[in-house]
């Protein structure tokens, strides 16, 4: 399509909210944005080291240097809209041979303890009344044969925050004689402001622990964000069997991990998570599957969520609404108050025989995985496309219900937070990313679409991409704008096939499209859905795909208000953050009423997808067929 073509349909798109802001009149929104000539394929950093190598466990930027038992690996997690959860480590992780297992720690040995105030150094508030764990692994001789002991992991909830305020705080620990351990250094951070303020939300997905981690980091750092999203794949411990302390990673096979490169990563991101709330996303690399069937188990342990939402609805300067007297029979029933440590149960909820396959989904009682959080001006909604997704799991019903009940008036942006890319123009030869989500999407783009989800961000692919809003593969004014950011900067490098340029040899032979290896189907088998005119691959780059690079870099939201927020991307080129992409999102207008059914054909066609047969999808709405065209 040409590109003056191009840029009149931008700045015509509208972009539909589902019931109004009061605080930015009008509930519909459209998308106006000046990017490159959607044909422009955009070369890579010639600056990147493509693939590297992770930080040595000895590098200064990742060893350990706490003594004792003073903390370490410092986190914060934004909880709900007025508490954080405080996270840190204290003792050194215990490894040993699995034939001689080392001893674990005692969690009840240190019992932590957060001390805080509006000042610094002058601390008017002690909270020690949370929650202590340890966890451990063991791998057999072919997956290295070693047994690993965590250290006493610490997660202690300050409730009562208030929005633009600033902390200062020191985490510590206490014997159960009473005796105290070593405090950790003060650190600082400020809850988000309320409206009228605007909102800094950061984004990082499968950041890992190389240099060019580093250099990420430094520039969401300079972004200076209120928030920070980290979409999943955060150490790459599953990079190397349980007893190579090198930093060559491989894929090992059998399946193992090296727990110490949890705390390297933990220690070399404290500076930025000590400081900025964050919102944590499980990806693939953090399922671990165990010997004894426990998946999740250091990402749970670490990193825990909250398993409900019901904070008060009062942004935009309204008066605060109680939450709506619903409790759906799926809602988990823990509180946001409630610290969920636990692992999920794969013998629970995989095929014994094909873990391929997801079985017992509207039975099982998934462990962490999917929340919701309220920030200033957004809802939050984040999934996990690893645990059961179909409209029988919980997961699902949760959603759903979730989707539905969100208040645009007090929160109009609405986002969806997830780690796999539901849309991508990249693939790999070896398989995966591209329309690796089909199963999962069938569910839940009617989901999205009916409520008119904002953005769906996601990381996976190690790079960068931006779509236009869009339905059923179709440009759609109603549908949310997906946004892939993959591209932290770990040692498996940026993902450099796009489908259109380097087709593998699954777009024309369907029959060789096999599941990755890390996503589970109800069926064990692959969903395909194949284009109007019975292609399954597109052969130029997609008009829904409005940017691309193989770049590291990293993803910045600035809120404005409730009908006006600015997308950017910064690439990390030689060293520098330099804007690559940036678009302006307007909120305003709206969509018709049939448009916002779950599973309606909306602006984007009827969806039809199959398990491995395939059905062609439906064309899609004029407007879409018009960008084909």
């Amino acid at each position: 399509m040409p590109h003056s073509a191009l840029l009149s349909w931008l700045l015509l798109l509208l972009l539909c909210g589902a019931r109004g802001c009061a605080c930015h009149g009008g509930g519909g929104r459209h998308l106006r944005l000046s990017v490159q000539p959607n044909d422009t394929q955009i070369s890579n950093d010639p600056g990147l080291d493509p693939a590297v190598t992770d930080f040595e466990l000895d590098d200064p930027r990742v060893a350990r240097t706490a003594v004792g038992w003073e903390p370490e690996g410092v986190h914060l997690t934004l909880w709900t809209r007025d508490s954080v959860l405080v996270s840190w480590q204290t003792g050194e992780p215990r490894v040993a041979p699995a034939s001689s297992p080392p001893e674990p720690h005692d969690a009840a040995e240190v019992a932590g303890v957060v001390r805080y105030g509006e000042a610094p150094g002058r601390y008017t508030q002690t909270v020690s009344d949370g929650t202590d764990v340890t966890y451990a692994y063991a791998y057999d001789e072919a997956a290295g044969g070693m047994a690993y002991q965590s250290p006493i992991l610490h997660h202690v909830l300050l409730k009562g925050l208030q929005a633009g305020q600033t902390y200062y705080y020191r985490v510590g620990g206490r014997h159960p004689n009473g005796t105290a351990t070593p405090d950790g250094k003060e650190f600082s951070f400020a809850m988000p402001a309320a409206p009228p303020a605007q909102l800094r939300v950061g984004i990082i997905g499968d950041p890992g622990q190389t240099h060019n981690t580093s250099t990420t980091l430094q520039h969401l750092a300079a972004s200076q964000p209120d928030v920070v999203l980290v979409l999943g794949d955060l150490s790459y411990a599953d990079l190397y069997f349980s007893n190579d302390t090198s930093n060559a990673w491989s894929f090992p096979s059998p399946p193992s991990t090296q727990q110490l490169r949890w705390d390297s990563w933990a220690r070399l991101f404290e500076p930025l998570l000590a400081s900025v709330p964050a919102i944590y996303i499980g990806g693939n690399h953090e399922v671990e599957h165990q010997p004894n069937n426990a998946t999740f188990a250091a990402f749970n342990a670490r990193y825990p969520q909250p398993k409900a939402s019901t904070a008060p609805r009062c942004f935009c300067g309204l008066p605060c609404h109680q939450p709506r007297p619903r409790q759906p029979r799926h809602r988990p029933p823990q509180g946001p108050s409630t610290i969920n440590t636990t692992p999920n149960n794969a013998s629970h909820y995989l095929n014994a025989s094909n873990h391929l396959q997801f079985v017992n989904t509207s039975d099982y009682e998934v462990q962490g995985g999917y929340w919701s959080v309220q920030l200033p001006w957004m809802h939050v909604i984040a999934l996990n496309n690893y645990l059961p997704h179909d409209p029988a799991s919980q997961q699902y019903k949760w959603a759903a219900a979730e989707l539905a009940a969100v208040d645009r008036t007090a929160t109009p942006w609405l986002v969806v937070v997830m780690h796999g890319a539901p849309r991508t123009t990249y693939a790999p030869p070896w398989g995966g990313m591209f329309k690796e989500l089909e199963e999962f999407m069938a569910h839940y783009e009617p989901l999205f679409y009916g409520a008119q989800v904002d953005l769906v961000l996601s990381g996976h692919v190690h790079s960068y991409e931006r779509s236009l809003p869009l339905f059923n593969y179709s440009v759609d004014p109603c549908g949310p704008a997906y946004i892939v950011v993959g591209d932290g900067g770990n040692a498996e490098g940026p993902e450099q096939h796009f489908v259109d340029v380097d087709p593998p040899d699954w777009c024309t032979n369907t029959s060789l499209v096999k599941l990755p290896s890390y996503q589970p189907t109800m069926t064990g088998e692959p969903t395909l859905v194949f284009y109007p005119d019975g292609s399954y691959c597109p052969t130029s780059q997609p008009a829904y795909s409005a940017f691309r690079e193989p770049s590291f870099g990293h993803g910045l939201l600035l809120v404005r208000d409730g009908g006006t927020a600015d997308w950017s991307w910064q690439r990390n080129q030689e060293g520098e953050a330099r804007v690559a992409d940036r678009v302006t999102l307007l909120r305003g207008g709206g969509c018709p009423q049939a448009a916002r059914q779950a599973g309606g054909r909306g602006g984007g066609g009827e969806r039809h997808v199959a398990a491995a047969g395939g059905l062609p999808l439906a064309a899609g709405a004029a407007a879409g067929a018009a960008m084909q065209a």
